[in-house]
């Protein structure tokens, strides 16, 4: 708030309701005991950059590492199927093909380490109902992943009560990002106009707390650290008009294309079990002829 607004409050220039004083009050309470520094630009890319790095060192041992966030929410703790020998089982991710993901990770890693720091996991694919063995990650690098890991794998796709479990056989919803191009856009240059709008609707997101890391959206937020799943698909003109209409909204152009008329939609993520009927009967967008 405006110091010089502040100053004439306490001075009685400005009236306020009590309500209104009391919170006040309390907001500059908390805001002694609990003081937010803002990091400089500099400092915030060389965090960025150390969290970059340290991600890459944690992958060196398996081939693949996620952040500890994935592993402390607590929406995330009914995944967990067992623990065992100091490493934890969980449920992951559904699949079409009727195949699930499944991930394993040493506990004392994630209590070691900082919520944004990254830890090494290992992955592998079953699929649903019979807990039929696909294979690990193809990131992974096999001849590291230890003989209990195996043990663990094993015992899960094998033991008859985890083939009942709910887990494995009701989707789990996730956040979806939807990329909607309009189809009279020439497929050369939709890569260029993806690119750019996604970009300017990441900015858009931070344009008021660049220097921190959350955004001023909290769903954005979530999909960002916990699902990170989009997808770009072809509209045509009523759809698109449609689409600019859900909730926040980003369009983005090219100068170049269309007269730079506004062609490239980005809404707010939305969850895997309440797509708009817009978004969900749009036909993925893919190169073909247009254009050439």
């Amino acid at each position: 708030m405006d110091e010089v607004f502040l100053k004439d409050i306490k001075e009685g220039k400005h009236m306020l309701p009590e309500v209104s004083k009391k919170a006040l009050e309390k907001s500059e309470e908390l805001s002694k005991r609990h003081p937010i520094k803002i990091p400089k630009l500099s400092e915030f890319q060389a965090r960025r950059k150390q969290n970059q790095n340290q991600a890459e060192e944690a992958a060196q041992e398996f081939g693949h590492s996620r952040t500890c966030q994935r592993f402390r929410s607590e929406s995330h703790e009914d995944y967990t199927i067992l623990q065992k020998d100091g490493w934890e089982l969980r449920y992951f991710n559904i699949r079409s093909g009727d195949t699930s993901d499944y991930i394993l990770f040493r506990i004392e890693d994630v209590k070691k380490y900082n919520y944004y720091d990254s830890i090494p996991v290992i992955e592998f694919n079953c699929d649903n109902h019979t807990l039929k063995f696909n294979g690990y990650s193809r990131m992974h690098r096999k001849h590291n992943i230890p003989s209990i890991v195996q043990d663990i794998v094993n015992e899960f796709c094998s033991n008859p009560i985890y083939r009942t479990t709910k887990i494995e056989i009701v989707p789990v919803k996730y956040l979806k990002l939807y990329l909607a191009v309009l189809d009279e856009v020439p497929d050369y240059i939709v890569p260029t106009l993806v690119a750019h709008s996604m970009l300017g609707a990441h900015l858009s997101m931070y344009e008021k707390h660049i220097l921190t890391m959350d955004s001023q959206d909290a769903l954005y937020d979530q999909w960002l650290k916990e699902s990170f799943r989009k997808c770009v698909v072809k509209v045509d003109r009523k759809a698109f008009e449609k689409i600019k209409k859900l909730n926040k909204v980003y369009l983005g152009h090219e100068n170049t294309t269309l007269n730079g008329e506004k062609s490239c939609a980005i809404p707010s993520p939305v969850w895997s079990d309440d797509v708009p009927n817009v978004l969900k009967f749009a036909k993925l967008w893919e190169p073909g002829t247009k254009g050439d």
